[in-house]
């Protein structure tokens, strides 16, 4: 990912976080069936926590080079 402005990397995981929320709330909406709205919800809940891990590694990061 490139180094933009210091705020561009947060807001890029805020648009990750609500375009997996957006996506996971379109497919609960349209699908009909407990057992496949439970998996997109597992499956958002999943992403969501992955992207919230990176920007806490490149945080982490740039915390290092910038003291």
């Amino acid at each position: 990912m490139w180094v933009l402005a210091p705020g561009t990397g947060m807001l890029m995981m805020c648009f990750r976080i609500a375009s997996s929320v957006l996506w996971m709330l379109l497919v609960m909406r349209c699908s009909s069936s407990v057992r496949s709205r439970h998996l997109v919800m597992v499956f958002g809940v999943v992403r969501a926590r992955s992207v919230l891990v990176k920007a806490m590694h490149s945080a982490a990061r740039i915390n290092e080079k910038c003291p």
